[in-house]
C-alpha cells in the first residue's frame, strides 16, 4: 500500500483543547474532560431488541449523559414491492420528526441517514440551535439503490442525490463504517468534510458457543457436515448466485451443507434452488436474537457476498458480529480491508470453500 492510499481517517473519539467535541466515534475509551448530553437515535428491525445499544453503552462509560430514541423498521419481506415498504415506514419518520421538535437541548445528536432522509429534520435542528449533528452512513442514498437494482430513470436519481446532499450538509459530522464508504462520501462533500471511519462497537453480549456444544446444529441433523453459511437479510445489495453455483459445483460433496439462515427479498431465488433437487441446501428463518451467536457458531464457514460495487456504499453489519465471534469469514466479490477476513472472487469461491475444507480436516 502506497502512501497515497493511506487513509486519514481514525477510529477514535477526539476532543479539543477545551474538552469539546472534535469526532463522535466509537473506537476509543478515552475520558472526556467534559460530560456532553448527547441524544442517539438508535436503528432496529420492529421484532428486534430495543432496550440499549451497543453505542449507547459505550457513550456511557466514556462519562457522557445519553438518551437514547429507537427508530424502528420493519423487515423486509420476500416480494414485498419497495412501494409498501416505503409506507410500512411512514410511523418511523413521524416519530423521528416529532423528536427533532423536542424542546430538550443537547450538545450532540447522533443519527443513522438510513432509512433514506430520516436525518433531514434532525439536521435542520442542529442549524438552528446549534447542536453538533453527527449523520452516522449506514448507508449512502441513491448510490445504494441504483446498486440494489432499483429502475428508474437517470434524471430521478441525479434529483434524489442532490436533495441528499443538500440535506447531509446540514450535519457538522460524518461517520462511515469503512475506508470504502468514506471515500465515497468525501467525493461527494469534498475533502474537507469532517468524516470519520466508526466501526460500530461489538455487542458486549456475544459469547462464542463451542461445536460440541451446539444445540442448533445438532437439533438440525447437520452433525458431521461442514457447514457453509449465510446468515441475516436475504437483500438487495447481496449476490447469492455465487453461493448457489458453488452450491450447484459441490452438489456431490455429501459432507458439504449450504446453510441459510434469514428472511428477505432474494428467498424465493434460494428456495427455487432447493426446489430444484439440490439437498445441500438448507433454508432456516430468522432466530432470536439470543440464539444469534449459537447459530453462528454452528457455521464452519461463513459467506458474505456483495454485489459489485456495494462495499463503497454500504457496510455489512454482519461482519463485525462474525468477527467478534472469532469466526472464519468469506468475502465474496469485495475486499473488506478487515483482519481475518479472506476476499475471494466469485468465481473462485468453489476452490476457496473446498480450500477450507481441507484446512479444516
Amino acid at each position: 500500500m502506497g502512501n497515497e492510499d493511506i487513509p486519514r481517517y481514525d477510529n477514535v473519539i477526539r476532543f479539543d483543547d477545551e474538552g469539546r467535541f472534535n469526532d463522535i466515534a466509537g473506537g476509543s475509551r478515552t475520558a472526556p474532560t467534559t460530560k456532553m448530553r448527547i441524544l442517539l437515535f438508535s436503528l432496529t428491525y420492529d421484532d428486534g431488541d430495543s432496550t440499549v445499544s451497543n453505542r449507547a453503552l459505550h457513550l456511557r462509560e466514556q462519562g457522557h449523559d445519553v438518551t437514547e430514541r429507537w427508530i424502528r423498521i420493519p423487515r423486509s419481506k420476500p416480494g414485498h414491492p419497495w412501494p409498501l415498504r416505503a409506507f410500512s415506514m411512514v410511523p418511523a419518520y413521524i416519530k423521528t420528526v416529532i423528536s427533532a421538535f423536542s424542546p430538550s437541548k443537547f450538545d450532540s445528536i447522533i443519527i443513522p441517514t438510513s432509512p433514506p432522509f430520516i436525518f433531514a429534520p434532525v439536521a435542520a435542528r442542529g442549524q438552528v440551535t446549534g447542536e453538533a449533528v453527527t449523520l452516522q452512513h449506514l448507508d449512502i442514498f441513491p448510490d445504494n439503490a441504483q446498486i440494489a437494482g432499483f429502475k428508474g430513470p437517470d434524471v430521478i436519481f441525479k434529483i434524489l442525490d442532490t436533495i441528499s446532499l443538500k440535506a447531509v450538509r446540514r450535519a457538522a459530522r460524518h461517520e462511515t463504517l469503512s475506508r470504502p464508504m468514506a471515500r465515497t462520501l468525501e467525493q461527494k462533500l469534498g475533502s474537507d468534510a469532517a468524516v470519520t471511519v466508526t466501526p460500530l462497537p461489538p455487542s458486549q453480549s456475544l459469547k462464542t458457543v463451542p461445536k460440541e456444544q451446539n444445540r442448533w446444529r445438532s437439533e438440525r441433523g447437520l452433525d458431521g457436515k461442514f457447514l457453509v453459511m449465510y446468515a441475516g437479510n436475504f437483500g438487495r445489495m447481496y449476490d447469492f448466485k455465487p453461493i448457489l453455483k458453488a452450491a450447484e459445483a459441490l452438489e456431490e460433496h455429501r459432507d458439504i451443507a449450504f446453510v441459510f439462515v434469514g428472511t428477505g427479498f432474494y428467498e424465493s431465488e434460494i428456495r427455487k434452488a432447493n426446489q430444484a433437487g439440490r439437498g445441500n441446501i438448507h433454508i432456516f428463518p430468522p432466530e432470536p436474537e439470543e440464539l444469534v451467536p449459537e447459530v453462528l457458531c454452528a457455521a464452519d464457514l461463513h459467506l458474505v457476498p456483495l454485489k459489485p460495487g456495494a462495499d463503497t456504499v454500504m457496510w455489512p453489519h454482519k461482519l463485525d458480529t462474525l468477527i467478534a465471534l472469532n469466526q472464519p469469514v468469506l468475502a465474496v466479490g469485495f475486499d473488506p480491508d478487515v483482519a481475518g477476513v479472506l476476499p475471494v472472487k466469485p468465481d473462485g469461491l468453489v476452490d476457496a470453500i473446498s480450500g477450507c475444507m481441507e484446512k479444516k480436516r
